[in-house]
């Protein structure tokens, strides 16, 4: 049974958005800084782009989801700030390396049945079955007819966006670390007793306070959580599946550092990284609701 305070928490998140009016738009994706994180829960697509050097923020498994009005030719467009893709799915046509947007073109369908992808954009070595993404294709979103043939519930794309170390995005501070005048809360997750992962729910001034005590760890306390942050900007349901993306990376604690910080990112940072937008022909009204984690590392003697 689930807990009533956890019970609560759902209440904005549980139900399907039912504007018949509207495009509605989710999107939950996380952001982590550089490539000191080893991302084994997320799927190997085929293809990616050279890194730069640069320290830079890595927009990690964005998943964007349709719900609402029917829209037919529509193009869905990803843009971003500087930076470059590193994954994309499906790969839309005409896309070039240097490209700083994709636009896929979709028209929303109501029934998935069975998704159909080109073998030419399956992982090499991989099966339907095999893929993480499999997770994600859950839910009531609509599914999505795209102009090379794939049939799914959903858009994906990954990117780098570099930023100097010595002014990087609020809240983040160097490569790593947290602004202390963050005023969100904070899930503080450690290595325990036997590599076991402990965690605490903290503000960002806090973090440092050896008088807050560690818990095991609580996957409802982390859904209920995020639930929270969500503030009905998501559904339950996207936010489990968001959670099973990285659960694996968290407790497994091979991430670097004394600590791992995890927080819900300002909208005004996610839409200075990139931009989404929908056009379509019937010239729907559209809304759009990001929901970014930035996971981050942290030592006491970096």
């Amino acid at each position: 049974m689930i807990p009533l305070m956890f019970a609560a928490a759902l209440v904005d998140t549980i139900s399907v958005p039912e504007d018949w009016n509207s495009v509605i738009i989710h999107e939950w994706g996380v952001i982590t800084i550089s490539e000191e994180m080893l991302l084994e829960s997320v799927p190997e697509l085929n293809y990616m782009m050279n890194p730069w050097s640069s320290p830079s923020l890595d927009d990690k498994a964005p998943v964007v989801y349709f719900y609402g009005c029917d829209f037919y030719d529509a193009e869905f467009t990803v843009e971003l700030s500087s930076g470059y893709f590193t994954e994309i799915f499906p790969f839309p046509e005409n896309f070039r390396a240097d490209d700083s947007s994709i636009t896929w073109n979709i028209t929303s369908g109501r029934n998935m049945g069975e998704y159909e992808l080109p073998s030419s954009v399956l992982p090499e070595n991989r099966t339907y079955s095999g893929w993480a993404m499999d997770e994600w294709r859950n839910g009531a979103a609509h599914v999505l007819d795209f102009g090379n043939g794939t049939k799914d519930r959903f858009v994906f794309y990954e990117c780098s966006i570099p930023f100097d170390e010595d002014n990087p995005p609020y809240p983040f501070t160097g490569r790593r670390g947290l602004d202390s005048s963050f005023e969100g809360q904070v899930l503080v997750f450690s290595r325990g007793e036997n590599d076991r992962v402990e965690m605490m729910l903290s503000g960002a001034a806090g973090i440092s306070d050896s008088s807050q005590k560690m818990v095991p760890y609580s996957w409802n306390t982390v859904l209920e959580t995020l639930c929270e942050w969500s503030n009905g900007d998501m559904q339950f349901e996207e936010l489990s599946d968001l959670w099973i993306t990285w659960e694996g990376f968290v407790l497994d604690g091979e991430w670097d550092g004394d600590i791992l910080l995890v927080f819900r990112i300002p909208g005004s940072t996610i839409d200075r990284m990139t931009t989404i937008t929908l056009e379509s022909p019937q010239n729907p009204n559209i809304i759009i609701n990001r929901f970014y984690l930035g996971m981050i590392p942290f030592s006491w003697t970096y």
